[in-house]
């Protein structure tokens, strides 16, 4: 299922991670310091198409692995070439700033290599951060893919609902909890900001609410949502939220903001969900339908750039052009692994997938 303003609105998410990592450069401009949360925005959203598209699909065993099959298509080889592009750099620029000896203090030991092929970096496996920092999310995605194709081959229904329920609500519980206590956000801000160690609870949370808002997508109440002044408002929402919890208010971090960030996600998607409307057709223009086309890849591009980032920003007198090099050069790498290596081997492993769909109803036929 593809919905075009979702589709834009996941490219200006990835946007907006982009220039979370260039904040440092601009100090006193701390409304960027919330964008961390566009990470939580992509788990609601790939909750929703993914659970409006496969949902209703996954009927036996031979569903559930073309479906994880095609998922496993949509995320391992751009995350591959770019974690492999990320070691070559950092080796690259050791070899040549500190000689041979700097270059193997560089190499990933076997268990991070193991992360890596195994795309197992955010499970809280590792205690930091391995290989490319931000596939932690697309690797909490893809074991989410499991259990929701699992519990979709197991559950119909009212189970499936209250299962969903239950997930979501676990998840943002973990989140929550872990974000107060051992990351002290009340105090120290940051709220949500949570990674390798409880990442997994806050895509448990997103990833689910977003399912469940596309399995009520037909009700009254959903519907209600899509009407324009909705639309402008859920919006408006999304932005004070990212904005506030950046802020402080008389010495104290507005930072708990966050936590209505994975709600106040899901209602944005929710109307967006008819396609129709003025936010829907604003992410509908063909700028933000090329972000979301490359969204994946310059997600993941874009921290392969972030060691030059830091190089440069702390020796250059301009970090406006610095910041803009960034984001041109981001943009045009991703194009190219967008082309090169997204589109022709997911269109591969589809290809693939589908062939098994026609082994197995000309298996059935017989």
């Amino acid at each position: 299922m593809k919905i075009s303003s979702l589709e834009g609105l996941r490219g200006a998410a990835a946007l907006l991670v982009v220039i979370f990592h260039m904040q440092f450069m601009w100090h006193g401009m701390r409304w960027l310091q919330g964008g961390y949360l566009a990470v939580d925005l992509f788990f609601v959203l790939s909750g929703f198409v993914i659970a409006a598209t496969y949902g209703e699909r996954m009927t036996d065993g031979l569903a559930w692995r073309i479906f994880m099959i095609r998922r496993f298509g949509r995320l391992y080889p751009t995350q591959l070439v770019a974690s492999i592009a990320l070691f070559a750099l950092l080796n690259g620029s050791a070899l040549l700033s500190g000689g041979m000896l700097a270059a193997r203090s560089s190499l990933p030991s076997p268990t991070e290599l193991f992360a890596v092929f195994t795309m197992s970096q955010g499970l809280p496996l590792y205690g930091h951060l391995v290989g490319l920092p931000v596939t932690w999310s697309t690797s909490c995605e893809f074991f989410v893919y499991m259990l929701f194709g699992a519990l979709c081959l197991a559950l119909r229904g009212r189970a499936r609902v209250a299962t969903f329920v239950a997930l979501a609500a676990f998840g943002y519980g973990v989140a929550v909890a872990a974000s107060i206590g051992s990351a002290s956000c009340i105090s120290a801000g940051g709220c949500f900001n949570l990674l390798f160690d409880y990442g997994w609870a806050r895509c448990l949370a997103g990833f689910f609410l977003g399912a469940l808002i596309a399995h009520c997508r037909t009700t009254r109440a959903v519907v209600e949502l899509t009407r324009p002044l909705t639309q402008c408002l859920a919006l408006a929402l999304a932005m004070m939220v990212i904005v506030v919890s950046a802020r402080d208010y008389k010495g104290m971090s507005l930072s708990v903001a966050s936590f209505a960030a994975p709600f106040v996600f899901a209602l944005l998607v929710a109307a967006l969900s008819s396609d129709q409307g003025p936010v829907a057709r604003l992410f509908s223009l063909r700028v933000f339908q090329w972000l979301g086309a490359v969204s994946y890849s310059v997600y993941l591009v874009h921290d392969v750039f972030r060691p030059l980032l830091d190089y440069f920003a702390s020796r250059a007198t301009s970090p406006v052009l610095i910041g803009g090099s960034f984001v041109l050069v981001s943009y045009g790498t991703a194009q190219i692994l967008h082309t090169r290596v997204e589109q022709p081997w997911r269109a591969r492993i589809y290809a693939w997938s589908d062939s098994l769909r026609e082994k197995g109803r000309s298996v059935a036929i017989e």
